[in-house]
């Protein structure tokens, strides 16, 4: 199947994303904020999906992802039983040359995708992690089609994270992935990071050694302002907001005991006050009684995401809980959401990572050493101690806003699009073009 590339100002996408709205995990948010940016500039966006399963925040279909419903098809099967299971495993397996999880999705997406390519050709393919599944149809897809290619990875595989996190696989499984892995990235014409921290660590590991079709493009934001409810002279509250998934390796317990002393060391405690957001699996209610903060801590439990970046855009400072692994090679996409609410952020991260980078090098808040209650203090005292001199727009977020912006992130999409077709048509065969990205550092 062949298909003819012209320069067009509103190209054809199709998205495989098996995170994906109504689903509201921060992953799916992620892929669910790319396709509404797009859609709202005018491009052709077809998405598919499937069923999430695993915990999130949502469920139904609301705003702001109603416009992306009747452009979403959602892949789902009966589970059937364990010999329809293997049989199909194998057969899908042999087909696409790849025995990973998530095949039978994946063939479903495959014959799906190539219906509609036959009813309507696409210009692009984007393959949207998590999760990694998502790449196993674009990779035959484009094999059978030649369209353009963009692979993202918002993580590494999960055997791959660094401590305290543990993920167990065999050798065998590990080879089995790794090969999966190596034929997305060498087929793919460019591979897409949010930040370069996450870029070395996964390309390193991968055995890639010339990087000329990766490039960097962060979580984008949301396509709809977040206007922060107006500051009254003289504010009596001091809020901490922090939204999303807490566990064992996020665990909040060196931040709390880091808080608890702020509280004791402030002439008026009742002032300061923290609002947790989300899903939590470390027996928040267990350690905030502990800690003596069950006056100044609350836990609302999860929000749709609309209701969160409000309960966000309330607040006085956003906090960010990372693992204490040796280098922070993530960027945290709640990171985005709180940008784009224009307060200050305290990152609690490794000492050496994407986090300290950004806010070292844009401003926009503080990062501190996840591992130290004392660092964690003293963060926690400037902001506090600058918000009491109503100095704390120093540390405005929104110094960081044009990272995320739709306008900004689509039109390197667009870029992208167009060197790899410029790239095409010079060399007269599919070419991975060099776009590398330099607009932040992480």
């Amino acid at each position: 199947m062949t298909h003819s590339y012209h320069t067009a100002a509103a190209p054809r996408v199709l998205m495989f994303a098996p995170g994906f709205a109504p689903y509201a995990a921060s992953e799916n948010l992620v892929n669910s904020k790319l396709a509404l940016a797009m859609l709202n500039r005018g491009w052709d966006v077809t998405v598919i999906s499937r069923c999430d399963r695993g915990f999130n925040y949502g469920v139904e279909w609301t705003e702001p992802w109603l416009p992306l419903r009747d452009f979403t098809h959602e892949v789902d099967y009966g589970f059937g039983g364990s010999g329809q299971r293997f049989g199909e495993r194998v057969y899908h397996s042999l087909r696409l040359g790849h025995p990973i999880a998530g095949v039978r999705w994946a063939w479903r997406a495959l014959e799906l995708a190539l219906s509609l390519h036959r009813e309507k050709a696409f210009d692009l393919v984007l393959s949207r992690s998590i999760s990694c599944c998502a790449h196993l149809p674009a990779l035959s897809f484009v094999r059978q089609t030649s369209v353009p290619w963009i692979a993202n990875w918002n993580d590494p595989p999960g055997y791959w994270f660094p401590p305290p996190y543990e993920y167990q696989a065999n050798a065998l499984r590990q080879a089995v992935w790794n090969r999966y892995y190596r034929d997305v990235m060498n087929t793919a014409d460019i591979n897409t990071f949010p930040c370069e921290r996450l870029a070395r660590y996964v390309s390193e590991r991968l055995g890639i050694k010339e990087r000329k079709n990766i490039s960097i493009i962060p979580h984008i934001g949301l396509d709809t302002e977040v206007t922060p409810p107006a500051r009254e002279p003289g504010e009596s509250v001091f809020r901490l907001c922090h939204a999303g998934n807490l566990s064992r390796e996020r665990n909040p317990a060196l931040f709390l005991r880091a808080l608890k002393r702020l509280v004791e060391t402030d002439a008026a405690p009742n002032r300061i006050q923290l609002d947790i957001i989300g899903v939590e699996n470390v027996e928040l209610g267990t350690l905030i009684r502990e800690t003596g903060l069950t006056e100044h801590v609350t836990f609302t439990g999860t929000l749709s995401y609309m209701k969160t970046l409000e309960r966000l855009a309330s607040g006085t400072v956003q906090v960010i809980l990372e693992a204490p692994c040796p280098t922070g090679i993530f960027l945290p996409s709640k990171f985005t959401d709180y940008v784009q609410t224009g307060r200050p952020v305290l990152a609690v991260s490794p000492a050496r990572g994407t986090m300290n980078d950004l806010l070292a090098f844009h401003g926009g808040g503080l990062a501190v050493d996840c591992t130290s209650a004392g660092d964690i203090f003293a963060g926690l005292q400037t902001l506090y101690g600058q918000w009491q001199a109503g100095i704390l727009d120093r540390h405005c977020s929104s110094f960081l806003w044009p990272l995320f912006a739709p306008d900004g992130i689509i039109e390197r999409y667009a870029q992208i699009l167009s060197e790899i077709q410029k790239g095409r048509s010079v060399n007269g065969a599919k070419s991975a073009c060099k776009y590398t990205a330099g607009m932040m550092r992480g």
